[in-house]
């Protein structure tokens, strides 16, 4: 193709993308969802120019996860950045609205949850401010020490546990357990992160295939409807991946991994019964853990992540950064880790 050919072929793509993308703004469906983002009680605090960026440390479909120093109180926070056409385009809006819901009324309250200082947006970009916690994630964690003991996978596996706990006493089910969504304090404790995927249980059942493959339960995938027993099965996943350095159920091919995961039978599962969480906090696996002392972090973690300051990002990955923002920009003050070599994707 000559070149002047091909400059007219990539305007006509370019002027479909775009026309596509003017269709999709003037729909009312686009305009209806906008008004739900844009909630008018939503404040511009903290103002955007009191951030300045220093890296990315996360990355999702329609999102990004940025190390920032709010300037006025130098203090380092995480800008979880959502763009709202995508959000919309995406069909995230629900998701969306939950997470800002759900980590208002309730992470600041438990010591195992990520914390949300606040929120503020603009005409293309929805913020969450979160609390930055130094450690990385577990993930990475586990790539490096191949797999845990026990002792070590117990302690993280409790902790989970009263996470979860804790967010079904408020009747919310979380669903997307998974060693990346695990974070690490720096004095070695564990914080679950990012809760797209978190939904509020008006009725004792969802419906909605939510979740990372390898930690789908059975009724998830067979649409059966499901409840808060999805998570406890997530944590046997986590579990077994914690002390084997794999997942009990792998295929190259989902359709083969869903087969072999349906083969389970619900009634023999522990957190498919009545008393839940109780079940698994008296499971024999347990037996010798202080839950009182593991709420009041007064349970010695397995391992201490070396943290050099507030703004250390070592233990993140590399992302390529995004220049669309319209932030200031600052160096990072510390090295930063490689990057993860493998990752593994959610379902909606």
């Amino acid at each position: 193709m000559l070149q002047a050919d091909h400059q007219v072929m990539t305007q006509l793509i370019l002027r479909g993308y775009f026309d596509q993308i003017r269709i999709f703004r003037d729909s009312q469906g686009y305009r209806d969802n906008m008004e739900r983002l844009e909630d008018k009680k939503e404040g511009q605090w903290p103002p955007k120019p009191d951030f300045k960026l220093i890296k990315t440390v996360g990355t999702g479909s329609f999102g990004r996860a940025h190390l920032a120093l709010h300037t006025r109180t130098n203090t380092y926070v995480v800008l979880k950045v959502l763009r709202k056409l995508d959000v919309i385009k995406l069909k995230q809006v629900e998701h969306t609205l939950d997470e800002k819901r759900i980590l208002e009324a309730l992470c600041n309250s438990c010591p195992f949850l990520v914390h949300l200082y606040g929120s503020f947006m603009d005409c293309e970009y929805l913020y969450l401010v979160l609390e930055y916690i130094q450690g990385g994630e577990l993930f990475t964690y586990l790539q490096n020490a191949d797999k845990l003991d026990n002792k070590s996978a117990k302690f993280y596996a409790a902790e989970v546990v009263l996470a979860f706990e804790y967010l079904h006493s408020a009747n919310v089910v979380y669903r997307d357990l998974k060693p990346e969504n695990l974070l690490i304090d720096s004095r070695g404790h564990i914080r679950v992160t990012d809760f797209g995927f978190t939904k509020h249980l008006e009725e004792d059942e969802t419906h909605t295939l939510s979740g990372t493959p390898d930690y789908l339960a059975p009724e998830v995938i067979q649409a059966k409807g499901y409840g808060k027993a999805v998570d406890w099965w997530a944590l046997g996943i986590l579990i077994y991946e914690m002390i084997a350095s794999h997942p009990p159920f792998f295929d190259d091919d989902p359709f083969h991994l869903y087969e072999k995961i349906v083969a389970c039978h619900l009634s023999r599962r522990y957190g498919n019964l009545r008393d839940g969480a109780l079940d698994i906090k008296m499971h024999p696996w347990f037996q010798g853990i202080n839950w009182d002392a593991m709420w009041e972090l007064r349970m010695d973690a397995p391992y201490i992540p070396d943290v050099e300051g507030d703004g250390d990002t070592s233990h993140f990955d590399e992302y390529e950064e995004d220049s669309e923002l319209g932030l200031p920009h600052k160096d990072s003050p510390s090295k930063t880790a490689h990057a993860k070599e493998t990752s593994r994707k959610c379902v909606l």
